[in-house]
């Protein structure tokens, strides 16, 4: 059975479990970097947010041996218990009710068009900062919400209070943390890992507290000269994600095409497409006190 084949047939299936109480659909959701993914939408006509399930990793299990009812029965299981379809959603209709945790994230400019198109954001060099709402209460705690200009529209704010609010809270709620590299690569591995290029490069890793959505944190104002004062100086911006940053003293000199090739090779080796930010390298001048985006060299990737 194909793909296609395989969403009907479960997509039939949810319907008749959910009888006329809720609408099934299929939709192609549109992802960071325009990666689109497949997914099933239960909507019911009370609910303003629907769950999405996605049907790619469904499908690998349906193909290991998982009946469409085996699945559609899981399913259904776990939309009554994860409490989200009781949720009160009105909320979301009301600015003053939601702007207290609307924060920045920064996404490719290039790479999200059609998604820039439809969203107030700002633009730096090649990037756009954007601005989404996360929730902090079960059982929804960390589901996000993409702002849209349809939602501005609901709200009947301007995209600046937008902005002003998301930056007001991002900067209180999600600070700044840089350490070290291989103090975060020695909590990831556990005791006894061993990381030997740090001897010979001093990489910082920078991102907010949890470590999600932290690519941004280059982009807050004043942090050239907070990190600045960490690293010793001048330093270089190699994004390895839309959640995190690894920075490098400029007093180290390494060549600028050996820092491309770094950043392409992760973007294109380590990196779920969704994940990727730029492949760009950016440079901080101590001097200046200017961030900016450094011109790709000739032969760089």
């Amino acid at each position: 059975m194909t793909m296609e084949m395989f969403e009907r047939q479960l997509m039939q299936s949810l319907q008749k479990k959910a009888g006329s109480s809720r609408r099934v659909s299929r939709q192609s959701i549109v992802k960071n970097n325009g990666v689109r993914v497949p997914a099933l939408v239960v909507q019911a006509a009370e609910y303003r947010i629907s769950p999405c399930i996605y049907t790619r990793d469904l499908y690998q299990l349906y193909l290991r041996g998982a009946s469409v009812e085996e699945l559609t029965d899981s399913i259904w299981r776990d939309l009554q218990e994860d409490g989200k379809e009781q949720m009160d959603f009105s909320f979301f209709a009301d600015f003053q009710k939601v702007k207290d945790k609307l924060f920045c994230k920064v996404v490719n400019r290039e790479r999200n068009e059609e998604l820039l198109e439809d969203s107030p954001h700002e633009v730096w060099e090649d990037l756009a900062i954007c601005f989404y709402y996360e929730w902090q209460q079960e059982p929804a705690a960390g589901s996000t919400v993409h702002i849209r200009k349809e939602h501005a529209k609901l709200w009947g704010v301007s995209e600046d209070e937008i902005s002003v609010a998301a930056w007001e809270n991002t900067l209180r709620e999600k600070p700044a943390r840089v350490s070290p590299l291989d103090q975060i690569l020695q909590e990831m591995a556990g005791p006894g890992a061993e990381f030997p290029w740090e001897e010979e490069l001093p990489l910082y890793h920078l991102s907010n507290m949890d470590n999600r959505q932290g690519a941004v944190c280059f982009l807050y104002p004043a942090i050239g000269e907070w990190l600045d004062s960490m690293v010793g100086g001048s330093f270089y911006v190699l994004p390895s994600s839309i959640h995190e940053s690894i920075l490098l003293p400029a007093s180290y000199q390494v060549e600028r095409k050996v820092l491309q090739d770094m950043v392409y090779s992760i973007n294109r080796q380590e990196l779920d497409p969704m994940e990727i930010l730029s492949d760009s390298i950016y440079f901080y001048d101590s001097k200046e006190k200017k961030m900016s985006r450094l011109q790709t060299e000739e032969g760089g990737c």
